[in-house]
């Protein structure tokens, strides 16, 4: 599929869910094994805005340089992986019922192969219900405090370029009850580092992944607060 005109779904007002992934996959962001792909998916501005009942959409996996303009504001959950977006914020923002965002692989960068077009930015908070949000491998070298409110129930960074996790990272986060911090080790020539009290306003949670970290040392009482706690990798 390479155009998605105003006419395609007109004759289906009541779509709750749609899949749009996988119809051009960039194959500079490290998917080798699918065939070339250099022409993103073209949706005409305003195509689906009058899908006014759609909850879940999926974009993963279609060359995106530029965030579609005009969706419905009635989506709660959306999938935008696999493609070669930038600063995502204005167009995200507006998507004030936004549960669920998954944001992985934008800008990808393997340890061998600094092939990553643009950095992937997110730069102001999203939706007040937003609740579950992955943005991982997007070469992000911290965590943006700024974009992490109490509501967020679940949470992934796994796999980016950070190497410290700073005291004052997660003091907005306070509900978080999962967690995903693993595979720093795409930076292999940096240690990571893990500030004493990072964790300590996590009252509620459950699970945490600091896998393929290469964490030598941990601070005393680094979980003190964390009573919930029945998961860690």
């Amino acid at each position: 599929m390479k155009r998605i005109e105003r006419s395609d779904f007109l004759s289906y007002p009541n779509i709750t869910a749609l899949g749009l992934d996988s119809n051009c996959v960039p194959s500079v962001l490290g998917k080798l094994s699918l065939p070339p792909c250099n022409d993103d998916l073209y949706i005409e501005p305003g195509a689906l805005q009058h899908l006014v009942h759609l909850k879940w959409l999926s974009l993963a996996g279609n060359y995106f340089n530029e965030f579609p303009q005009k969706l419905p504001l009635s989506i709660t959950g959306l999938d935008i992986t696999w493609n070669l977006l930038g600063d995502v914020t204005e167009k995200l923002r507006k998507l004030s019922k936004l549960t669920v965002l998954i944001g992985s692989i934008n800008c990808f960068r393997q340890v061998s192969i600094n092939t990553c077009p643009r950095n992937f930015t997110i730069t102001q908070p999203l939706s007040s219900s937003l609740q579950y949000m992955d943005l991982s491998d997007n070469n992000w070298t911290f965590i943006p405090k700024t974009l992490l409110g109490n509501q967020l129930k679940a949470l992934s960074f796994a796999t980016n370029r950070i190497s410290r996790l700073r005291r004052d990272d997660f003091v907005n986060a306070t509900n978080l009850g999962h967690l995903d911090l693993s595979g720093m080790l795409t930076v292999p020539w940096c240690s990571f580092v893990v500030e004493d009290g990072v964790f300590d306003p996590l009252n509620h949670l459950k699970s945490l992944n600091l896998s393929l970290n290469g964490i030598s040392f941990l601070p005393d009482g680094i979980f003190k607060n964390n009573e919930n706690l029945d998961i860690l990798d």
